[in-house]
């Protein structure tokens, strides 16, 4: 429903997946997170051209509109495994759709609010919660590194490639808040090891983005 309203919305004509900006409320806060500047409709390496050298969640699956027979094929054999995530399924979801579309509607228009849960899986302080949203992150992360092995389309590898590097930058920060939270030394070996790992994906994110623009100038 919310797909054929934002087609009509845009008129681009046909397209597999809608995507806008959004409405945010968090503490009374009220602001925009700009993915988009302009309305167009765009094959999948311009898509990625979009996002790719924004560091943001352009993961989020609440600023998107999906076809329901390609959101079903994509997400067939998580359905078989039950698979119940708390944490990354968004990540999850979007990177595994993004394998099956060809031509993106982008619309520089907000159609979602978002207000921020203060009780949701990221906002959490408590430490078995905390320590089963990371276990689901991981198993996350997980699936979309063994779906980047398998894949072969090379705007899409490095589309998920750059972006599991910031998901693993996020991970990582909640490795740290776990730490914290179990009032943890911060020389704890893990602590000063997950500080290193985050520099370690910061410096791979910004080659592979080198190599993203090289190919670009070359094609």
């Amino acid at each position: 429903m919310l797909l054929s309203f934002a087609m009509r919305l845009w008129g681009g004509g046909d397209c597999d997946l809608v995507a806008f900006n959004l409405a945010r409320e968090q503490k009374g806060q009220f602001q925009t997170q700009r993915l988009f500047e302009y309305s167009k409709n765009l094959e999948f390496k311009d898509f990625t051209k979009e996002l790719i050298f924004k560091e943001l969640c352009c993961w989020n699956v609440a600023n998107k509109a999906f076809k329901k027979e390609i959101l079903i094929k994509a997400l067939k054999d998580y359905t078989k495994e039950n698979l119940n995530l708390t944490m990354a399924e968004d990540a999850l979801i979007f990177f595994k759709y993004c394998q099956f579309i060809n031509k993106i509607n982008i619309l520089d228009k907000s159609l979602y609010f978002y207000r921020a849960n203060e009780n949701s899986t990221t906002s959490q302080q408590n430490i078995q919660a905390i320590k089963q949203n990371l276990k689901d992150e991981s198993l996350a992360i997980n699936k979309l590194e063994n779906i980047l092995s398998k894949n072969t389309n090379k705007d899409y590898k490095l589309f998920l490639a750059t972006n599991l590097c910031l998901l693993k930058g996020y991970h990582l920060e909640r490795l740290q808040i776990l730490y914290k939270n179990q009032k943890k030394s911060k020389l704890h070996f893990k602590y000063i090891l997950y500080k290193v790992l985050k520099k370690i994906y910061k410096a791979k994110r910004y080659f592979l983005l080198l190599l993203y623009k090289f190919n670009t100038l070359n094609n």
